[in-house]
């Protein structure tokens, strides 16, 4: 995806937020983009279709990190571990509705264990942890729609 592709859909969802609508649909080129906003004010969940039948391009976008969390926790702390999104998505604790999240604050994981999914064009990507440690935050609320780059677990380190 292009910046300016990039550019248009964040102003689109801009625009979504400003005037407080339910569900915007654009038609351009071929390609319908729907923008529709959850229950909560603030989630909303983004899709793209393609008219086409061309195979999608993998959604992207600047990092955007937690700026809340990132300010209530030390940078220099190298026990901590972000785990980031690795793409635009709707980010999920937990593996259905009703059900226990992956991982709670203060629960103990492992390398390699699920501490929750992100939704990308209909295709739930599991997220898992890249270290042994201590869940201390979760700053992605579930059903929240998640940026590249966006913190969704923080861990501190076991071995640390």
């Amino acid at each position: 995806m292009q910046d300016a592709e990039r550019d248009q859909i964040q102003s689109l969802i801009q625009l979504v937020i400003d005037e407080d609508l339910a569900e915007l649909t654009v038609h351009s080129e071929g390609e319908k983009f729907r923008i529709r906003r959850g229950d909560d004010s603030r989630r909303e969940c983004l899709t793209r279709n393609f008219l086409r039948g061309e195979s999608a391009p993998r959604l992207a976008s600047p990092a955007l990190a937690s700026q809340a969390t990132d300010k209530a926790l030390p940078e220099t702390n190298p026990n901590l571990v972000r785990i980031i999104s690795p793409m635009v998505g709707i980010f999920y604790r937990s593996p259905s509705p009703g059900t226990e999240p992956f991982v709670e604050v203060g629960g103990l994981v492992e390398e390699g264990q699920t501490i929750g999914l992100v939704e990308a064009m209909k295709v739930f990507n599991e997220i898992t942890a890249e270290v042994n440690g201590r869940v201390i935050a979760v700053p992605a609320a579930t059903e929240q729609l998640v940026q590249h780059g966006d913190t969704l677990v923080i861990i501190e380190r076991a071995d640390g």
